[in-house]
């Protein structure tokens, strides 16, 4: 909820009326505008060649031209309107503009977009850009726990903001009726602008920097030649480029289809649209992390995560060589996903299998073809995300159930049972296994995550960002994952971390968590998270262990710290059925041996 302060004396009773009047004369006012306001030096007549084409001059259209002409690409750059430069659906935007996001990278995106707002105003360039803060209010005191945890949050993500009392809430915005207000999360920094002032000063900015504008022009065909945009096709005739950009919005899915061959944009403009969906029984939700299974030299397979489908496969199109010698094929929708683990997999496993399971044979971090239960060309990945022995298998959709009705079968004499994600995830979490997306990114370095062990550095291809890895190995680390135990917790009475709390080392904030579960074995509330060592001018320094294991570490859970102790490896957990090989299933290793971390030293 954004408020700003007004003065006067405006009947409380009339507040709402007299708003969504205003906004209707300001919204017809901003249409007419419109309709009058034209960008001045667009083009009459489309160029033959341009390196970059935009389509679209709404205010995502203006914001990637900007920044291209920034980089020096302005004279390299055409953006293509089928009507007029802001006249989309920018005019009704609201204009809000809030620090507080779901996750890092978009608070980073707001947190730049308000630096840009200001950086137009002060270089005279109108946006409308009013600070005027925000004011989240609770009326309960679960809403009010939530904002304590933002409040906690904002320490790791830099959101300046504070807890205020309903006092300080009326103090704020003066009309409030605090009668059943608990208290609020005032965000000073955040703001209101003017979206059709922002895209004019973008598109202006841009076309002053080199870039070229040309309306009432619309893209009526993007070619492309061995995978790469070749020409656009548009209703003023045709201009060869190297790269679009679809900034089309609303109709972006269409422009998606207009390509040749088409591509699909995921998008659904809808009116407040939403898909309600019911659980599928028998159906494990709990997604493998991402490797690779090799069925010989010339064939691969392999297995993302699924909500990393499109990104994996955009990634590999991406860098597939140029003559035709690799080919990549999406065979998600012709296999089922079983995943078995415990310490009896081996037993239930053998007596539906001919294949030899011994860890001499079959070996952790490797990959078999078997049947199973008579079903052949069964992939199984011997490796599971949950600190146990256990096998993925990829069964062709044919087989699945009657795969999965031979496991429940046989698997009833050793307690075989169904599990769920979120037991998955507490396995996992003690077990200091992460997973993309909550805990991993793109920014992630296997050193920085102790996942050095399954890279080989000394391959002779060469692969992309070792020259990268292997400097960072020589200057060391600016951030270490670590997994942190709470001490002082108590489960029952306080409150659980959700991720994204901060965490304090000697009194001095030095990173955040990203995973949080409670761990049954060790019957405390585990953490998984990111470590730094920030000295005092706030710059990152190389972390080692000495540093890590040497300082008291405390977690803020909505407000309240909670002292942690660290682990920097995956923890050697009891166990009531103790195995041999259960050492190699752990996702950090202190020692360095290929064999020892594939099992290849213990004994069938």
């Amino acid at each position: 909820m954004l408020i700003r302060q007004f003065k006067g004396g405006l009947q409380k009773c009339c507040v709402y009326r007299y708003l969504g009047i205003g906004s209707r004369r300001y919204a017809h006012r901003v249409n007419s505008l419109d309709l009058e306001e034209r960008l001045d030096g667009c083009l009459t007549t489309l160029p033959s060649e341009a390196k970059v084409v935009i389509c679209g001059g709404g205010v995502m259209g203006a914001a990637v031209a900007y920044h291209l002409a920034k980089r020096g690409w302005g004279d390299k750059t055409i953006l293509i309107e089928k009507e007029w430069v802001g006249g989309g659906s920018r005019w009704y935007s609201s204009g809000l503009v809030g620090e507080f996001k779901p996750s890092l990278a978009q608070v980073r995106l707001a947190q730049s977009s308000i630096r840009l707002l200001k950086e137009l105003e002060s270089r005279g360039r109108k946006t409308g850009w009013k600070q005027c803060g925000s004011l989240l209010l609770a009326r309960t005191r679960d809403r009010m726990t939530v904002y304590r945890r933002m409040k906690s949050q904002s320490v790791s993500w830099g959101i300046p903001c504070e807890l205020v009392t309903p006092k300080r809430c009326q103090e704020i915005w003066p009309m409030l009726n605090v009668e059943d207000i608990l208290g609020g999360l005032w965000i000073p920094g955040d703001g209101v602008g003017d979206p059709h002032l922002f895209c004019m000063s973008l598109i202006r900015e841009a076309v002053d920097n080199g870039v070229s504008v040309i309306e009432d022009c619309a893209v009526t065909g993007v070619l492309s030649k061995d995978g790469k945009v070749s020409c656009v096709e548009t209703t003023k005739g045709t201009i060869q480029c190297k790269y679009f950009v679809n900034c089309a919005g609303f109709w972006a899915r269409q422009v998606g289809q207009l390509a040749r061959p088409q591509v699909k944009v995921p998008l659904l403009p809808c009116e407040h649209y939403y898909l309600h969906t019911k659980a599928i029984e028998n159906l494990d939700p709990m997604t493998p992390g991402m490797f690779y299974l090799v069925t010989n030299a010339r064939n691969y397979m392999m297995i993302a995560p699924t909500i990393q489908q499109t990104r994996c496969k955009v990634w590999l199109k991406r860098h597939l060589p140029s003559n035709g010698s690799v080919t990549l094929s999406d065979v998600t929708s012709m296999y089922t996903a079983i995943c078995v683990m415990g310490p009896f997999t081996r037993s239930l496993m053998s007596e539906l299998t001919d294949t030899d399971l011994s860890p001499s044979n079959f070996p952790f971090f490797t990959f078999k073809e078997l049947d199973v239960g008579l079903a052949n060309g069964i992939r199984a990945m011997n490796l599971t995300h949950t600190g146990e022995l256990g096998y993925v298998l990829y069964i062709p959709n044919e087989f699945a159930l009657h795969v999965y009705n031979r496991l429940v079968t046989e698997g009833e004499k050793y307690g075989i049972s169904h599990v769920g994600y979120y037991a998955s995830r507490a396995l996992r979490v003690e077990k200091f296994f992460a997973f993309w997306g909550p805990d991993l990114d793109t920014k992630t370095t296997p050193l920085e995550c102790g996942r050095t062990w399954r890279v080989k550095f000394d391959k002779d291809i060469p692969f992309i960002g070792r020259d990268a890895l292997l400097r960072q190995r020589e200057e060391g680390v600016r951030r270490q994952y670590v997994q942190l135990l709470l001490t002082d917790h108590d489960h029952e009475l306080d409150m659980w971390s959700w991720g994204g709390e901060p965490v304090y080392r000697d009194g001095n904030y030095c990173g955040r968590t990203t995973t949080t579960s409670y761990g049954y074995t060790f019957k405390k509330q585990v953490c998984l998270g990111f470590v730094q060592n920030i000295d005092s001018k706030g710059v990152a320094q190389p972390v080692t262990n000495d540093y890590l294991l040497s300082g008291h570490y405390e977690i803020d859970i909505g407000g309240i710290r909670y002292a942690a102790k660290v682990n920097l490896h995956s923890p050697n957990l009891p166990t009531k059925y103790p195995d041999k090989e259960r050492d190699v299933y752990q996702a950090t290793r202190k020692l360095h041996d290929p064999q020892q971390f594939l099992g290849r030293h213990y004994q069938p």
